[in-house]
This record gives C-alpha cells, structure tokens and sequence, in this order.
C-alpha cells in the first residue's frame, strides 16, 4: 500500500475489516435488529454506547453510533491528522457495512453467516450473507458487461442521478434511519423472498451457528434468477445512496 496519507478510498475500504481481529471491533460493522422486531423502535437495545475493547472483552456499540463517533473525530480540527485519517478509514468502511441489508438485522443467524443456501447451478454452497456481500453484484456487473468498477460507478451515476440530487438536499446524516431503511430490504427481499422460506427464531431464543446451519440445511434453498433479478435493483440503489451519503459526510 502507498504511504499514508496518499492510499486511495478503494484502497482503504476493507481497513475495518483488516483490523477487526486484532480491534475486537466485531460489534461497530453491525445493527443487529431482531428479525421478529417489526416495528422501528429506539436504538438502545440493539446499540449500547460506543467503547473501545478493553479487559479482553469486544468493542461494545453497533455501526450507527461507529458513524456518529468516528465522524464526530474526522471533523475536529484539534486532534491529529493520524487520528482524523483512521477515522475516516473507518467511515468509509461503516458507510458501506450499514447499507449491506445484512448488517441490520440478527435472527441467531449472525447476520445471515449462518444461513447455507446454493446460489444457481453452483454445487458449493454459499451462506446468504456472502451472497449479499459480493456473489450477487458481481454476477450482475458480469451480465451487464462491467469489466471495471470504474464503469459500474458510472452507470450508478446516471441511473440515480435523481435520487443523488433528492439525498443531497437532506441536511442531516441520519445512521440510525440508515439502519432501518437497510433493515426493511433484509426482511422484504433477503429474507423475504427466500423459497422455502427460514422461519424467525423465537423472540429471546438463542441458536447456535452450527445448529441454524443444519437446521436451514435441510430447506436446499437455491437462489435462481428471480430471486436475483429482484435483488438487482436493491442492491444497485443500496450502493447508491451509500455513495451519496458517504460524500456528504
């Protein structure tokens, strides 16, 4: 990598993740709404206050208040251009983790990790997070003859040039609205479109990740083409708002 200040913003973009074993970060890349939660409440119980690991134990905070707190330190000009430039490595990372639908929502599942699912005629399974993460898009900007990202980031351009000028005249950066907005798409579309469809876990239950792998291992849910060609759209207009909203901040 360049020396720092000169990396680019694709460069760092995976900083939090780079540094999320070694930060006990884990708890700030994510809002985890209970999936049997259906109507928006406060942010408490779901997002304690924002605070360091420390005495061996994670981070505690979610990635709403990651943004208020990290944004919070980019703007003061009193401390550090190290810190500044950290915190916006951060930014640029939660940013994106709070528009990925997955990050926003909790069924025991660890945000979908837990989920196995087969996606087409791969014979290898996959789990529904990574499907949301990356297998999607990157099937998609293969069918739409998008060799670089450079050229997909164009297209976004032009097809959400509307909704970019309706986002820019909101004075307020809202994560936590942000958050909801995601979380609605995961129970619409991630979820909701899932056949057969993964029945919510109990209010209060717990489950192993090992046991929800089993358990929805025996639903063989495949993803075909019209569940991605639903998904399509969402996950374009996901990555648009987030790029707008990141400029913004």
């Amino acid at each position: 990598c360049p020396e720092r200040p000169a990396d680019a913003i694709a460069a760092v973009a995976s900083f939090a993740d780079d540094v999320r074993a070694a930060g006990r970060n884990g708890p700030w890349h994510s809002y985890d709404i209970p999936r049997t939660v259906t109507k928006r409440t406060k942010i408490a119980p779901w997002c304690p206050p924002i605070w360091p690991a420390s005495g061996g134990k994670d981070a505690a905070g979610c990635v709403a208040d990651a943004i208020e707190h990290f944004a919070t330190i980019l703007e003061d000009t009193s401390r550090t251009d190290a810190d500044r430039a950290e915190a916006l490595r951060y930014l640029i990372h939660f940013v994106g983790d709070i528009h990925q639908p997955l990050h926003t929502i909790d069924d025991g599942d660890q945000g979908g990790n837990c989920d196995p699912v087969h996606f087409g005629v791969d014979p290898a399974a996959t789990n529904l997070h990574s499907l949301w993460d990356s297998r999607l898009l990157s099937v998609e900007m293969r069918r739409g003859k998008f060799a670089a990202t450079a050229a997909f980031a164009a297209a976004l351009d032009t097809r959400f040039a509307s909704l970019f000028e309706t986002l820019s005249k909101r004075r307020v950066n809202d994560p936590e609205a942000w958050a909801w907005e995601s979380d609605g798409v995961a129970r619409r579309m991630a979820y909701g479109k899932l056949k057969p469809v993964i029945a919510p876990e109990a209010v209060g239950g717990t489950v192993a990740c090992a046991g929800r792998r089993k358990s929805v291992g025996t639903l063989h849910i495949v993803i075909g083409d019209a569940y991605a060609s639903q998904a399509q759209p969402l996950i374009y207009k996901q990555l648009a708002r987030a790029g707008c909203r990141l400029s913004r901040l």
